[in-house]
């Protein structure tokens, strides 16, 4: 049993460590013990593409590529306990809004809202931070008694309020479910209970790869792995020079641009020594080859938020432009889209990167289409509107 961090700065090359590590291990020993590689979900088909036609196997089946949902199936297909019935996402929200309709004379800060459209999906969003925090009912508990003797003023009267129609909802929640029925945290928590019996992981090789933060769960299964696989590998990324990789116990500042990464590094440390498993050197990447082919991209991390950021000519230039609003910042890319295209680059060449899509889709949509630019964008719509659930809602 041994972990170790994969650590290293934005193309340094630890999916490549990952990738050769793997392919290594089933090219010496094709019908050796299992490799799992976890991945998040929307990761798991390119990688495991990625072992098939670019790995020069002309087969394998010691590598698994899997997420943690399919990681919790697996554990509970082998041990039992998959046969229990799963609230879906949308699931949960339908039992949320029939819950608040059910106890709307109870509740004392959503009962005005509590039909409202929208409110179970928001409600559904703090269960589901709540769950990712590892946080149990009687949690919230203490935090209700907590605020009756803090709440002095009316800004804290009408957060022990929110607070109370919250544990309210929440215990009938977990009231519906019982043992019937689990909802994806639910599986979660089942799973870990089964995992000591499970022989799939015993002796395995587990990669991580591809995250940036781990739910509590998420942590607790990665530490119960590690007793019972031969070596597991976690790939984070962060400066490996940072004093926080040197002392967990420092704390990094809340504006370093690694803090998420490094304050991940820090609770799986934690979450490994509580379960009594020894963490050994870290391996650095720090493959300066491999930063000089992707000089733009190195360019970006290390220079981007400094206060005096310049643009980068040459090859593959960066470059800086302002603008005084969103529309003003999509017309700039549109138009910059138009200039490349007439530069004979391909529309699946370019790719348009925003940290929240939401304020920015219905610029986008109306600056490309004024533009001339065909566009897919990958996001979830509501069909809230959609004249066959208009027509069906009015009916009944």
């Amino acid at each position: 049993m041994s972990i170790r961090f994969v650590i290293g700065r934005a193309g340094s090359g630890k999916t490549r460590h990952v990738f050769r590590s793997i392919i290594d291990a089933m090219r010496a020993d094709p019908l050796g013990p299992p490799i799992f590689l976890i991945l998040p979900k929307q990761a798991t088909f390119s990688a495991e593409r990625e072992l098939t036609c670019n790995s020069g196997l002309s087969g394998f089946c010691r590598a698994h590529v899997i997420s943690f949902d399919e990681l919790s199936r697996t554990v509970l297909a082998e041990c039992g306990g998959g046969a229990i019935p799963e609230v879906t996402p949308i699931g949960r929200q339908m039992l949320l809004g029939h819950l608040l309709r059910k106890n709307a004379s109870q509740l004392t800060f959503y009962d005005g809202v509590a039909r409202q459209p929208g409110l179970a999906a928001r409600l559904d969003a703090v269960f589901d931070e709540f769950q990712r925090s590892g946080k149990d009912p009687a949690a919230l508990s203490e935090l209700v008694d907590e605020l009756k003797t803090t709440a002095t003023d009316a800004e804290g009267t009408l957060l022990l309020r929110k607070m109370r129609d919250f544990r309210l909802l929440y215990a009938e929640y977990t009231a519906f479910l019982g043992q019937d029925r689990l909802d994806p945290h639910g599986r979660l928590t089942q799973m870990l209970q089964c995992l000591q019996d499970s022989s799939a992981f015993r002796g395995a090789t587990v990669y991580v790869d591809g995250f940036a933060e781990f739910t509590e769960s998420e942590r607790q299964t990665l530490a119960r792995l590690a007793r019972f696989a031969q070596r597991v590998e976690i790939a984070l990324l962060v400066d490996p020079s940072h004093q926080t990789i040197r002392d967990v116990h420092h704390l990094p500042d809340a504006m370093d641009l690694f803090h998420q990464t490094l304050q991940t590094y820090r609770r799986l440390s934690f979450a490994f020594e509580q379960e009594g498993v020894a963490v050994i050197e870290p391996l650095e990447m720090n493959d300066a080859e491999r930063f000089a082919q992707q000089k733009p991209f190195e360019y970006i991390e290390r220079r981007l938020f400094t206060e005096r950021a310049r643009p980068l000519h040459g090859d593959v230039p960066v470059e800086l432009i302002e603008a005084h609003d969103r529309r003003a910042e999509v017309d700039a890319v549109a138009r910059r889209i138009r200039e490349m295209l007439a530069e004979n680059v391909r529309l699946r060449q370019i790719g348009v990167l925003v940290r929240d899509l939401e304020p920015y889709h219905e610029l986008i949509d109306a600056s490309f289409r004024e533009h001339g630019i065909p566009y897919f964008v990958d996001r979830r719509r509501t069909a809230a509107h959609h004249p066959l659930l208009v027509f069906t809602r009015s009916a009944l």
